[in-house]
Order: structure tokens, then sequence, then C-alpha cells
């Protein structure tokens, strides 16, 4: 089960690129199918950070992709967006 939520939260941020997924909606169903998986207990307030931060991110980047017209500034725009993806989940592990 987490897996398919893993895979929820990475489509709706891929939604952002590609506008025939629905980002804000895939990200909270996969809030959502954590939640059933974990029983609805209390979800810690780094772990909400994370997924606020996974939600805006889909909804800044839905919106903002939609001014990208040349494909060579996306990918470098992309490959900056998963560094900081990266340092961000490095830094919430150290937590």
């Amino acid at each position: 089960m987490i897996y398919f939520t893993i895979f929820l939260f990475l489509a709706g941020i891929a939604g952002s690129f590609f506008h025939y997924l629905p980002s804000t909606t895939l990200v909270f169903i996969g809030i959502y199918f954590y939640a059933l998986k974990d029983g609805f207990n209390v979800i810690t307030k780094d772990f909400i950070l994370l997924l606020a931060i996974i939600t805006a991110f889909s909804v800044i980047f839905d919106n903002f992709f939609l001014f990208f017209k040349n494909l060579k500034k996306a990918r470098i725009f992309l490959k900056i967006f998963f560094s900081i993806i990266l340092i961000v989940s490095f830094f919430i592990k150290i937590l």
C-alpha cells in the first residue's frame, strides 16, 4: 500500500509537467490512502510539513509550467527541482 501511495505522490508531481494528469488531486488521494494504511493515527508535524511541501510544489509548478515554452529551460528547471526535493528529504531524515 505504501508503494501505491508513493506512486500517487509522484504521479501528482508529474501532473505538473504532463497536464493530462490531475496533479493536486493525485497528491491528496495519496495522502488519503496513506491515512487509510496508517489507520488514521496521529501524523507527526514533520510528515505534515513534507506533505504540505509536496502539495505546494504540485500546485505551484502546475501553474508555473504553463509559462515554459522552451523544453531546454524546462529540463534545467526539472534538474533543479528534483535536486531540491532530494535535499529536503535528506534534511527531514536527519531531523
